[in-house]
């Protein structure tokens, strides 16, 4: 009997390819990383050819990952503005990066939000949506050092 061949692993941003969010809101961009034999050493954001990590200087954002056999990294952007919009890539260390299209809106509602979409989260992608609040709510109570690293901007917080 042949051993049926382990997944390729892939690598997707949730609400790709294009993402359309109200000027002032939160950009939550969300990066999952499937069946990876082994957690990437590193998930790099970049802002078209710009890394969020290193060069960026828009402050008031934040990068987390969650690393395991599915790992999430989250790039949180506070107060969105028009200068936020673009191409975002997602960068693993041991994948391709896959990429995402931010639109700020300042009110209007473009005809891509007004017709249904063929793309809809599963409720598993829904989890990852709702995780990352309850854990920013429960860092306080566990690891206080942590919480002041996602607190401040333009840090790197690591969950393992």
């Amino acid at each position: 009997m042949a051993i049926p061949a382990a997944p390729e692993p892939r690598v997707e941003i949730l609400r790709a390819p294009d993402l359309y969010v109200q000027r002032d809101s939160m950009i939550n961009l969300t990066c999952i990383l499937h069946d990876v034999p082994e957690p990437p050493v590193f998930v790099l954001w970049y802002h078209g050819n710009k890394n969020m990590s290193l060069s960026s200087s828009r402050g008031g954002f934040s990068m987390v990952i969650e690393k395991g056999p599915t790992t999430i990294s989250y790039l949180l952007l506070q107060n969105a503005r028009e200068e936020d919009s673009g191409i975002y890539r997602c960068a693993p260390s041991n994948l391709n990066a896959t990429s995402i299209r931010v639109h700020v809106l300042n009110g209007e509602l473009p005809a891509a939000m007004q017709t249904n979409s063929s793309h809809h989260p599963t409720p598993r992608h829904l989890l990852h949506l709702l995780v990352l609040p309850v854990l920013l709510l429960l860092l306080p109570t566990t690891t206080p050092t942590v919480l002041s690293t996602l607190l401040l901007p333009n840090r790197w917080v690591e969950i393992t």
